[in-house]
């Protein structure tokens, strides 16, 4: 069995964001939370490679600027 890392979770607005190890999950019930919180502590390794496997947005989705020059400018505050 692999071994279970440090969970965190902190309440939010709308839910709780849930640290485990270097990753975040956001869960907007506690209900689902509660649930994947079992099935993580029966098997740490197979729900960690399953979140890691199947992201809702994979860091390739997101548009990140590479430099300061693609950037949008700010409007000026007067």
């Amino acid at each position: 069995m692999s071994r279970i890392k440090k969970i965190t979770i902190r309440p939010v607005l709308n839910g709780f964001v849930v640290t485990v190890g270097c990753q975040e999950v956001v869960f907007m019930e506690i209900e689902t939370l509660v649930k994947e919180l079992i099935r993580y502590h029966k098997n740490p390794r197979a729900v960690e490679e399953e979140y890691l496997q199947n992201p809702v947005n994979p860091p390739e989705a997101a548009e990140i600027p590479l430099a300061a020059e693609d950037m949008p400018a700010r409007a000026d505050v007067g």
